[in-house]
Parts: C-alpha cells; sequence; structure tokens
C-alpha cells in the first residue's frame, strides 16, 4: 500500500512538472507593447535613450543625503558597507552615460526605479565631481552627458558581440 501512494505522489508531481514544461500556463497575461517599454530602459554610450531632464552636483549633494545613499555609500561615498563611489570606482567605468543608467535602474536599495530623472541626472554629477570628473557647476542632461570624457574611456574596447557568451572575461581591467 505504501508503495502505491508513493506512485501515485510520483505521478501525480511528474504529470504537474510536464504541464508546467509546456508551452501554455493560462497564467497571467502576455504584456503590452507599452509595458515592455517601461522596462526597456537601457542607455547606450551615445545617450540617445536617456530621458529630458538635467542635474548639478550641488542638486545630487542634496539628493545623496535625501534619498539615503549614504546609509550604504556614507555621507561622502567613500564610506560604507557598499563600494565605495569615490576614489576609483566610477572613474573605471568607460560611459557616464552607464553610471546614469545603472543609478536610474539599480538606485536606491530596496526602491530601484524610483528616481526622477532630475534626480539621477544630479546623481551622476555629484558622484563624476566627487571623482573630479566634471567641474562643481556643470550641469548634466541628455546632450552633456554623453560628452563627459570618462578617465578609463580611452581603455575601453568593446567586445565582439559574435563572439560573446555568459562568462566571457572583459578584454579590459578596471583599476581602482
Amino acid at each position: 500500500m505504501q508503495y502505491l501512494k508513493l506512485l501515485v505522489v510520483v505521478i501525480a508531481l511528474s504529470a504537474v512538472t510536464a504541464w508546467a514544461q509546456g508551452p501554455s500556463y493560462k497564467l497571467g497575461k502576455t504584456a503590452t507593447a507599452e509595458e515592455v517599454k517601461t522596462w526597456d530602459t537601457s542607455v547606450g554610450p551615445e545617450g540617445k535613450e536617456l530621458p529630458a531632464g538635467k542635474g548639478t552636483a550641488a542638486e545630487g549633494e542634496k539628493v545623496f543625503t535625501a534619498r539615503g545613499c549614504t546609509w550604504c555609500h556614507g555621507p561622502t561615498g567613500e564610506e560604507g558597507p557598499a563600494p565605495h563611489l569615490v576614489g576609483g570606482g566610477i572613474a573605471g567605468w568607460a560611459f557616464a552615460t552607464s553610471i546614469w543608467d545603472y543609478i536610474n535602474r539599480a538606485m536606491p536599495l530596496n526602491h530601484e526605479g524610483s528616481l526622477t530623472p532630475n534626480e539621477v541626472y544630479s546623481l551622476t554629477a555629484y558622484l563624476l565631481n566627487r571623482n573630479k570628473i566634471i567641474q562643481p557647476g556643470d550641469v548634466l542632461d541628455q546632450t552633456t552627458l554623453p560628452k563627459v570624457q570618462m578617465p578609463n574611456r580611452g581603455r575601453y574596447i568593446a567586445p565582439p558581440v559574435d563572439k560573446w557568451k555568459p562568462g566571457t572575461p572583459r578584454p579590459f581591467k578596471i583599476e581602482p
């Protein structure tokens, strides 16, 4: 009898597993083009995808404190349990637009994507200024941000897309 119960459980689990791997789950709905567009937010080096908005380092310093960035990165971006943002970290990135993109997608922790474009431009300006890449009064927007020359830009080599696969090492080294 025990064997029969076990056999019934195994068959039931197998059937559920097979059903779950089928082409139609009958759950949810297909995303609309507009829903997909809200998540398709990648920003390339040229910045064509950047939204309207602007920000300065002074505004970014206020956002850094008000939005809780200090909890993880410390009061100046040089402390805290998360990666240090001043003194090497982001200065190794090849494109300033990548910094904007990362902040926009991933910050603040547990509230990802909640920053306005102006806040993201301001935070980007603050960090670039703290790393001595832009001047305190520089205004970043969708036109000026892609023009920022990052210190590591000259060492960046784009990976050959046709040969890339998961786990492919970078063709350059980011130095602190």
